[in-house]
């Protein structure tokens, strides 16, 4: 044990509780990482949040996964020409994980954090209590899941994940404009960067749905970027007077209701917001005769997985479907050579029968949303905002677009659709909402995501009892709320025997 903490334990009361001496062995530090596509301006968010954390007294060190995959590069990277070194990165960031594991990335930043750890202030170069050093690490920029699983599972809470949204043609844009990049490479450059073929190289959309934070960012130094950090950076040391927004409120419920999905493919939920409230919610699931959608009380239970299947039933009709065409093929061509099942798939791929999505059983969770206010007599939708898990599918966009709701929030890209494409006419996917919509308007959600949504907003101590009024926290003083245990969970156990002891109340006075 170190002088300083020895310190600190000594001025403390002895007869302090257990409960107390845990809080105050609670660290201070955080690891935030962000997760973004190429040209979504991650790195200026970035730096913007590293003031934000000196603001508060923090000491700050940056980490860049490029910087990473460049010194164990077994190739040298063209720092001269932008499109070569982003594809070069891309590349080599693939061959890593291939050779080490997906998460190999998140592994070498963990070395870096531990052996970068400033265990002396800064200024003063004396020993600090690690319960007191206020020290975050910035991490630019996760691709892979696998790589933000080992990060929040070896940190806890004190890891963050900062998703950044940005639409892909202004993304396309600034790799033209600030990167001197042709509009053929910067579109390439976009496409790998969503999900590779390959399962061990770049696989952002299933990363970016994962944070906790979620910027809009058009423009990186707009003042609606300042408000979201610094509202961000507060309530993760706990500010006490920031309550949700709508969008945030609605997208929680979304989410909740996502969880009630049995769907063997995924969960997705949906919410319907008027006037402020929310007057729906839905899930993806198998609707049941006389309305709604089976659930864990029914019997018989008709969802999928109750029916002694592991597969989507859309899954086996597509099987079922190239099968069939296969087999036309070559019977009806047997002048050509025969096509293999391989070459087949590559086609089917190509031309989009995989993204076929009618033959599954369920319904999809924004019609969930939207026949539960049919069939149970509530406000109707038109005029409403519509929060939901994912990008609706082009089946779920049109009966939207019907039903009158005027925006829909999402949170994870879904490639498949096609609602822009097939009614540009009443759609538009656009980089921020409009006071009066002259189209559907579907965009990216921007706030504090679902799955933190119920732990940061329950602040509990707002009044000040000697005041009455609200009860104000410093924030370049305060610890995270959510508060991360320095010690393991035996050592908190010996603290409450060693209280029990103090205070006389030994084991021999308990009941048996």
């Amino acid at each position: 044990m170190d002088s300083a903490m020895k310190l600190g334990q000594t001025t403390k009361r002895k007869s302090q509780k257990p409960y107390d001496k845990i809080i105050d062995r609670e660290t201070n530090e955080l690891v935030i990482a962000f997760c973004g596509a190429a040209g979504s301006g991650t790195t200026k968010i970035a730096e913007r949040l590293r003031k934000e954390l000196e603001e508060r007294e923090y000491t700050v060190r940056p980490i860049q996964l490029s910087a990473l995959i460049k010194r164990h590069s077994k190739k040298g990277i063209d720092e001269k020409d932008h499109a070569k070194r982003i594809q070069m990165l891309q590349q080599e960031g693939t061959e890593l994980r291939t050779q080490y594991g997906e998460d190999v990335l998140a592994m070498l930043s963990i070395k870096d954090i531990k052996y970068h750890r400033e265990e002396t202030h800064p200024s003063t170069g004396i020993l600090q209590d690690p319960t007191e050093r206020r020290y975050a690490t910035i991490i630019d920029s996760l691709k892979h899941p696998h790589e933000e699983r080992l990060l929040r599972k070896v940190y806890g809470d004190m890891f963050y994940l900062f998703g950044v949204l940005c639409p892909e043609d202004i993304r396309i844009q600034r790799l033209q404009h600030e990167k001197e990049m042709s509009p053929a490479t910067a579109h390439t450059i976009v496409e790998t960067d969503k999900s590779e073929e390959e399962k061990k190289g770049q696989q952002l959309l299933d990363t970016i749905h994962l944070s906790d934070f979620f910027f809009r960012n058009t423009d990186v130094d707009s003042k609606e970027i300042k408000a979201s950090l610094v509202r961000f950076v507060d309530l993760i040391l706990g500010a006490n007077t920031i309550t949700p927004t709508v969008e945030e409120y609605g997208m929680a419920l979304a989410y909740s209701s996502s969880l009630r999905s049995g769907c063997i493919s995924r969960q997705v939920g949906a919410a319907i917001v008027k006037d402020g409230d929310v007057i729906a919610t839905g899930r993806n699931d198998v609707p049941r005769y006389d309305g709604g959608l089976y659930t864990a009380t029914d019997s018989p239970d008709g969802r999928c997985f109750k029916w002694g299947t592991e597969t989507c039933r859309n899954d086996v009709k597509k099987q079922v479907m190239k099968r069939k065409m296969l087999g036309l093929i070559n019977d009806e061509l047997p002048e050509t050579s025969s096509l293999d099942e391989e070459k087949f798939n590559k086609i089917c791929k190509a031309v989009g029968i995989n993204n076929i999505i009618e033959y599954s059983r369920a319904i999809h969770a924004e019609m969930d949303a939207l026949t539960t206010l049919a069939r149970t007599g509530s406000s109707g939708a038109k005029g409403s905002t519509l929060l939901c898990t994912t990008y609706p599918c082009h089946n779920c966009a049109r009966h939207i677009v019907a039903a009158g709701v005027r925006r829909v929030f999402y949170i994870e890209p879904y490639e498949k659709s096609l609602a822009t494409e097939l009614h540009n006419d009443s759609i538009s996917t656009t980089d921020k909402p409009s006071e009066k919509p002259k189209k559907l308007e579907i965009v990216a959600f921007e706030g504090v995501g679902p799955t933190k949504y119920s732990r940061l907003f329950r602040q509990m101590d707002r009044k000040d009892k000697r005041t009455c009024g609200v009860e104000e926290i410093n924030t370049r003083k305060s610890k995270p709320f959510l508060g991360h245990a320095l010690d393991r969970f035996t050592d908190y156990e010996a603290k409450v025997v060693d209280y029990l002891s103090e205070i006389k109340l030994d084991q021999k006075r308990l009941p048996e």
